[in-house]
């Protein structure tokens, strides 16, 4: 069966990641440039950071999150039409190309698409929901969900396969996989016009080598099997705590 997909708006789980983000131990991002990213001033950062629990967070949070609200309630409406609009053409091809390539089942029958004002992207690990800002045009946006659902379907996957490896070096084995799958495969490829391989992740510059390696290895696999047997080994060999 091909998934479904539902955008919703999620104000108070928009609100819940950026102190998840804040105070994230396991992410290719520092903290504070996570931070920028959302907007924050480093006062807002730095009360946040200082709040050990979401419950003492949630008024400094809220009190961003209801500003940010009121100004963008029209814009999150006309997002949420468009996005929806551009995805329902690719979303047959997109579950099925990757299902057929991977030979791993979806784990969910429907996965909503949280719209938010603080975050560009986020995919907890097999959830059956991600989270994607309204600050990208449609076209760009439908490049980041489909990651982003990968992403956690991956993360998902690679924790039942690999259970004794490293939770970093599993997560970057995710992202730059995830990339491969969407930038490198003929099928897939070109439903996002101009963000390729080489062009997406950017934000993570120190990904760039294994980037690379891993995308010669792709190209040249008998399979998909065949490329993670090798590039699990790269990574296992890679020095990430």
């Amino acid at each position: 069966m091909i998934p479904k997909i539902e955008f919703i708006k999620g104000k108070l789980l928009d609100e819940q990641m950026v102190y998840v983000m804040v105070h994230s131990k396991y992410d290719l991002i520092k903290n504070w440039e996570r931070a920028k990213r959302m907007k924050l001033t480093r006062k807002q950062f730095n009360d946040i950071k200082s709040k050990n629990n979401y419950e003492k967070a949630k008024e400094i949070i809220s009190k961003i999150s209801n500003l940010r609200y009121k100004q963008n309630k029209g814009k999150i409406n006309i997002r949420k039409r468009q996005y929806k609009k551009d995805w329902t053409k690719i979303n047959k091809i997109f579950f099925k190309e990757i299902e057929k390539i991977i030979k791993y089942k979806w784990k969910y029958r429907k996965y909503e698409i949280v719209l938010s004002l603080f975050h560009q992207g986020l995919a907890p690990k097999g959830q059956p929901w991600i989270i994607v800002g309204i600050e990208h045009s449609p076209k760009k946006c439908m490049r980041i969900i489909a990651h982003e659902i990968l992403l956690s379907h991956l993360r998902y996957v690679f924790d039942k396969k690999y259970k004794k490896i490293n939770q970093n070096k599993l997560i970057i084995l995710s992202e730059i996989t995830a990339n491969a799958l969407l930038g490198l495969e003929p099928k897939l490829k070109r439903l996002w016009e101009k963000l390729k391989y080489d062009e997406f992740l950017k934000t993570y510059p120190q990904l760039t080598r294994l980037k690379i390696k891993l995308k010669d290895i792709y190209l040249h696999k008998k399979d998909f099997k065949d490329y993670l047997n090798k590039a699990i080994k790269i990574i296992q060999k890679e020095k990430i705590k």
